[in-house]
């Protein structure tokens, strides 16, 4: 029976499976596995305890209808969720799509209206600079597209038969697009607050000749990071009401985490830009090095400085576009700098999971110790990335973790790998084979790495 169309299809795992990816399924020796797709080169999906992931076909032995008749005759009701009929099951996923397309439907013509009657007509005024309407508007235009593409897309699958459904594989394949563009969004938003401050009232003539509120042009540009939330709770509702089976419940999950942590990066990412234009402000740095020799600050944050073997001192960490600065922070809350150095010609190296180490002929090395969580030590080595020839040696071993049960451990996870988390909508690339002979290869592989 084909996955999602009837009877669900189930396996029995032969061996206990960790799975090591973040889209892979881990279950013990006997558990039953609810067959979603059976993908050629070895590699099935399945859903285990409310968790659908990837698991390699060797590990596991399909349930027949015998198998299923033999088990119940000899144990009453021990197989009674093998044989339920999932189709005879109610479906609400076509009311659930209606319900969201109607709202999404109000949604996107409110992004239009936004743009067609309020940043377009500020464009055509000349009252901002070429620079500063680039600011306030950011890449809402590109926001709007690719938002139009995927509500046309779910508009069309609406019509589908319902074990035809793939809105999961739609958001899937949407999901990096999206996020990449809404964490340039959330990045440019401070910004363009702050021209919205400078501008206030060159910006309100505007909008009253466009019959429209000021307060609707506010509402209007935080709109696309506000409304990220609505895809995960789409997604989170479906994959709880789609059939156990079903070819589309693994992307419905990946789906639900994935926008779930796309909003929570978008949110760090807005918060630290903000902290970034209180910290120009408050500490006064232009009267340390000028705008133009430090260049654009990339990252601010606190950290534990051992410089030139002396003892580690808790300080505040600035970093431009040209410079890196140590500031103490005062007990009136004022920023008093203790050093300052150029960027470049620095070999940087991340010594432990905390541990950043700069080292510069003639300058002398120091290490900064970063605090562990919410991918702090990430975001700081992406935003040095950015800074003028600096060399960043970091291992290249690369940690994969398994789905985990816990919504928390999920966002966690995202956030350590930042911006360039991995989105999985197909199988990952393991290594083919359908025999026993992979079971025993893997446990050899498994064993080679402890």
């Amino acid at each position: 029976m084909e996955p999602g169309s009837g009877s669900p299809l189930s396996a029995r795992a032969k061996f206990q499976f960790e799975g090591s990816n973040n889209d892979e399924l881990s279950f013990d020796k006997d558990d039953i596995i609810t067959i979603t797709q059976q993908q050629e080169g070895g590699w099935w999906e399945g859903t285990h305890e409310g968790v659908t992931g990837w698991f390699p076909c060797a590990y596991v032995t399909l349930i027949t209808e015998k198998d299923k008749l033999q088990r119940s005759r000899s144990v009453p009701n021990a197989t009674a969720k093998e044989v339920v009929s999932v189709g005879a099951q109610p479906d609400y996923r076509d009311l659930v799509l209606k319900s969201y397309i109607e709202s999404e439907k109000e949604y996107m013509q409110s992004l239009l209206k936004t743009l067609q009657s309020l940043l377009i007509p500020i464009g055509a005024s000349k009252i901002l600079t070429a620079p500063e309407y680039c600011t306030l508007v950011g890449n809402f235009e590109v926001i709007y597209t690719l938002k139009r593409d995927l509500f046309e897309q779910l508009e069309r699958e609406q019509n589908e038969e319902l074990p035809k459904m793939r809105v999961g594989g739609m958001f899937m394949n949407a999901a990096l697009e999206l996020r990449t563009a809404l964490m340039s969004y959330a990045d440019n938003h401070p910004d363009a607050v702050e021209v919205l401050k400078k501008k206030q009232k060159e910006l309100e003539k505007v909008v009253k000749s466009q019959d429209r509120e000021y307060k609707e042009l506010v509402l209007g540009l935080s709109e696309p990071l506000r409304h990220v939330e609505r895809y995960y709770n789409l997604l989170q509702e479906l994959e709880r009401i789609v059939p156990a089976n079903h070819p589309d419940r693994g992307d419905l999950q990946r789906g639900s985490a994935v926008f779930r942590e796309t909003k929570d990066l978008c949110e760090t990412l807005r918060k630290q830009k903000e902290a970034q234009l209180d910290f120009l402000f408050v500490s006064k740095v232009d009267k340390v090095v000028s705008a133009s020799e430090r260049g654009s600050i990339l990252y601010v944050g606190v950290a534990n400085v051992e410089y030139k073997k002396a003892d580690a001192v808790d300080r505040f960490v600035a970093l431009f576009t040209k410079y890196i600065m140590f500031f103490e922070v005062t007990k009136d809350m004022t920023y008093d700098i203790k050093e300052k150095f150029t960027v470049s010609g620095f070999i940087v190296r991340k010594k432990e999971a905390t541990e950043i180490s700069f080292d510069r002929p003639n300058t002398g090395e120091f290490t900064l110790t970063m605090v562990s969580t919410g991918g702090e030590v990430e975001r700081f080595l992406v935003a040095l990335a950015k800074a003028e020839n600096v060399a960043i040696i970091t291992p290249t071993t690369t940690i994969l973790r398994r789905p985990s049960k816990n919504a928390n451990d999920t966002m966690n996870q995202s956030q350590t790998q930042g911006a360039e988390t991995p989105l999985v909508a197909k199988p990952p690339l393991h290594p083919p084979g359908n025999s026993d002979q992979q079971y025993s290869m893997m446990n050899k592989r498994k064993s080679s790495k402890k």
